[in-house]
């Protein structure tokens, strides 16, 4: 009977993790004096033990990240001024490098859902990532570089499952 106790337990710690990354979500993209949140998330994305929060972490920090490229805030504006501003944009580009180096590690998981998981979301961002270089210099530019990265991912990865493929 205790090992059963033991998995509702971890079940359990699971789901409220999971809801500590929603609610930190969710203050990320109500103000950005929360942006200190996606540090929280990050460390909830790389811990391997759990699947599910894992998941749930790369998929929070996807919705933000999407968030940011369309209020801007990941483009560099070569124009501003506000040197804290761009303090900012430079920990938040650092820190979307981050993770979609993550996203590309996950590729070569053994779980085939999150490897599809972290190939859509990587697919997701590059497509907000040219969107957001299209903001700030009114001309699309495909963002080569993440996408040679996320090619390269992908061949290069000896687990890949037939789901990625």
């Amino acid at each position: 009977m205790a090992p059963k106790r033991k998995l509702t337990n971890e079940k359990e710690e699971a789901q409220a993790l999971a809801d500590q990354v929603h609610q930190w979500e969710s203050a990320v993209l109500q103000s950005q004096q929360n942006l200190n949140n996606i540090v929280d998330i990050f460390n909830v994305a790389k811990v391997q033990g759990c699947v599910e929060t894992s998941f749930a972490a790369i998929n929070s920090l996807g919705r933000i990240y999407s968030a940011l490229w369309t209020k801007g805030l990941l483009s560099r504006n070569k124009d501003s001024d506000d040197a804290a501003q761009e303090k900012v944009g430079d920990w938040l580009r650092s820190n979307y490098t981050m993770y979609t180096e993550l996203l590309r590690g996950m590729l070569g998981s053994k779980e085939a859902p999150l490897q599809v998981g972290a190939l859509r979301l990587l697919v997701q961002m590059l497509q907000k990532e040219g969107h957001g270089i299209q903001q700030t210099t009114n001309v699309y530019s495909f963002p080569n570089a993440s996408f040679l990265a996320l090619v390269d991912s992908v061949l290069d990865n000896a687990a890949a499952s037939e789901h990625l493929l």
